[in-house]
């Protein structure tokens, strides 16, 4: 067993030293070996992107490649350096003269930037350019960004600066304006498994095809992150005498689950099977499984099942394993507003959890509130979405709350419009459900914040017959209103209503019907004994009567 002192973790000991080694950044490759090989390096370049995709390593690559002179002492910048000269040498060892490593996060004071410029007056000493590579520059004061910029505007020919950062909106203009910028973007998680993989053949590592897919999902487009996750987990395969890594030891690692059994979560959520998100849910959390990654987990399975369900051509680019491509094929037959439903109550409880004293259980409980609005609104069958169409979805909202009296079909509907009814219903097809009663409708869109839409409603329009999806209205009712009103149904439900005006038949706004409703009361409660007695006494005592269920 190698001695602790001589350990180098994979991050270090795989970091690449040529262009062509540096992994996922195929743009930065090719725009800095065409400078290169032009002889055309600018004086000064700004790195930036977020941790781990290789901002330093590039730096240092790019500090080896316009030292580098060859074997014989008399190469010219190259992208390839030979790492035999002095000054690669001196550069692998960390002892090269020429490359001055600058920490901007722990050095941001003026006088740090003086060191650093008045040594730019000084040639190299083994190599041709005095490269200064300055990490975390966004840290830097302003007196200090201010003191960089007469150098950056008029740097010795010898003198290269290479600036590195993970907040770019933090650099001055002024400095920006002065550099070459290059974006290291998140690198791919197919690539970062790739790596993984090649990493896993040098280091004679076994690992679970799914493990190195969960290692690389984890890494979120940050090569070292994947790198130090994988050291991680071989020391953990190793302490528990596994022959490799498998998925049950980044599970029990990372306090994640796999990404199968999360579609198995998903789909039962779209059931509206309570029990089974509880029961499985609290079984997950006792065994490590940490709420905020695995809610996160979740979001980005319903942000792939959208993308899917939206543009099927791009799944190529969600780096799906077999098995989770097939569960997402399955779960994209639902509804479009259904899976959207499912984004919103999770997302908008992201931060629900991070504040919570009980994050675990408020995770539960948004699955438990989803499942809610999966009974309120009706269940969206996975396995054959067509039974939607046949299948009755009524609002479990009490009637009450909008007047006792519902519209139905009556009568005195003249046979035309009936066809209508039934010539369109076949058209509406939605994980929405079609409210019984026109007052349930109007409970719904109160639900969903219309309370500006249903007080016109209620107030000025006059339904003669309500037959989900067809609307007959009286001649009475304004069109703007009706226009209005279909637009909204429209929006809501995916499918458009059929909402008719007849002129020979009389209807009802919900108004009038209150208004009923409220004489009706008062008649009865005139009637009561304890009331009669009371008017006797106090015969103005009763003007008006209110249900407290309206």
């Amino acid at each position: 067993m190698k001695n602790q002192q001589n350990y180098i973790v994979l991050a270090r000991k795989y970091r690449p030293k040529v262009l062509k080694d540096l992994v996922g950044q195929d743009v930065l490759q090719t725009t800095l070996k065409e400078m290169i090989r032009q002889q055309k390096l600018p004086p000064a370049i700004l790195l930036y992107g977020t941790r781990g995709v290789g901002k330093t390593t590039t730096a240092r690559i790019i500090a080896r490649s316009v030292n580098c002179v060859g074997v014989d002492g008399k190469g010219m910048m190259s992208a390839d350096p030979c790492g035999q000269c002095n000054s690669c040498l001196s550069l692998d060892k960390d002892k090269s003269l020429d490359v001055v490593e600058f920490d901007a996060a722990s050095r941001t004071g003026v006088d740090d930037i003086r060191e650093i410029i008045e040594s730019t007056q000084y040639k190299a000493v083994g190599g041709r350019f005095k490269v200064f590579i300055i990490d975390e520059v966004h840290m830097l004061s302003k007196s200090a960004f201010n003191a960089l910029l007469k150098v950056l505007e008029e740097p010795p020919a010898h003198v290269i600066f290479i600036f590195a950062t993970t907040e770019l909106h933090k650099v001055p203009d002024t400095i920006l304006s002065r550099c070459a910028k290059f974006d290291l973007g998140h690198i791919k998680t197919s690539v970062i498994n790739d790596h993984l993989k090649e990493i896993c053949k040098h280091e004679d590592v076994k690992a679970d095809d799914d493990a190195l897919v969960m290692l690389a999902r984890s890494a979120r487009g940050s090569m070292r992150d994947g790198l130090s996750l994988l050291d991680q987990s071989i020391a953990l395969s190793r302490s528990q005498n596994m022959e490799q890594i498998s998925v049950q030891t980044v599970e029990s690692m990372m306090g994640i689950i796999h990404t199968e059994v999360a579609l198995d979560v998903i789909e039962k959520a779209f059931e509206g099977d309570s029990a089974f998100i509880i029961q499985n849910l609290q079984t997950y959390f006792q065994k490590g499984v940490k709420p905020l990654l695995f809610m996160q987990n979740i979001l980005e399975l319903t942000y792939h099942l959208l993308c899917y369900k939206q543009a099927p051509s791009l799944v190529k680019e969600m780096n799906l394993t077999e098995n989770e491509l097939s569960k997402i094929k399955h779960l994209s037959s639902l509804d479009l507003s259904t899976i959207m439903r499912l984004w919103q109550v999770l997302s908008s409880g992201f931060e629900e959890i991070q504040k919570s004293p009980l994050p675990k259980e408020t995770a539960i409980i948004l699955f438990l509130k989803f499942c809610h609005l999966i009974e309120m609104f009706g269940k969206s069958i996975v396995e054959n979405p067509q039974k939607d169409q046949s299948s009755k979805i009524t609002t479990t909202t009490d009637s009450r709350m909008m007047g006792q009296t519902s519209f139905q079909q009556t009568d005195s509907i003249d046979s035309k419009s009936t066809a209508l009814v039934h010539d369109f219903e076949p058209y509406i097809v939605s994980s929405v459900p079609m409210p019984e009663t026109f007052e349930d409708l109007l409970v719904f869109l109160k639900n969903k914040k219309e309370e500006l839409l249903v007080y016109e409603v209620t107030e000025n329009m006059y339904v003669v017959s309500y037959h989900p999806p067809t609307i007959v209205l009286d001649s009475r009712t304004p069109k703007d209103l009706i226009a209005k009103f279909r637009k909204k149904l429209l929006e809501l439900y995916e499918k458009p209503w059929n909402i008719n005006s007849v002129s020979d038949t009389l209807g009802f706004s919900i108004r009038e019907k209150n208004e009923k409703r409220s004489l009706e009361l008062l008649a009865k409660a005139q009637q009561h004994p304890a009331i009669q007695h009371f008017q006797n006494i106090f015969p103005e005592i009763i003007t008006t009567v209110e249900d407290d269920t309206l």
